[in-house]
């Protein structure tokens, strides 16, 4: 978020590739090579250190998110089963409502992060994720009526 925040996710995701004109004559390129360089130094600051030497071969900061991205990546068949396993072993239990609530959307959450990660068309993803809410309400009351 802070990357996007400060308006260099470009420089990360590399849709916003190094301007080829030496830097004495481009303030783009100038400008692009701080930034590529406050991103590397926020990279190599966020990992531990033993993957922090693997990343200093890079010379941009999108190469070394797409290696860190090649390498630490979950697969998403089996982060999505690891969510729906732990949604279905999901019960209030002796937990009262709002921590039953939290549990449950603590995993809603990494679900729709996951999603949100595969699928960028937001206008899918809105009215998808409009009824899976739906559905996730209708879920829990289900469960709390249950234990009455």
């Amino acid at each position: 978020m802070i990357v996007e925040g400060r308006g260099l996710l470009s420089i990360l995701d590399g849709t916003a590739p190094r301007p080829s004109i030496p830097p004495s004559i481009d303030h783009d390129l100038t400008r692009w090579t701080q930034n590529n360089a406050r991103i590397i130094s926020w990279l190599l600051g966020s990992v531990d250190p033993s993957i922090a030497l693997g990343l200093r071969l890079f010379t941009t900061a999108h190469e070394m998110w797409t290696d860190l991205a090649a390498t630490y990546n979950t697969n998403t068949t089996t982060s999505r089963f690891d969510i729906q396993f732990a949604l279905s072993r999901l019960h209030q239990g002796d937990l009262d409502v709002a921590s039953y609530y939290n549990d449950a959307k603590l995993l809603w959450t990494e679900q729709d992060l996951l999603d949100a990660s595969l699928d960028g068309s937001a206008a899918t993803s809105a009215a998808a994720l409009a009824d899976r809410q739906q559905a996730r309400m209708l879920h829990f009351f289900i469960q709390l009526t249950a234990r009455i």
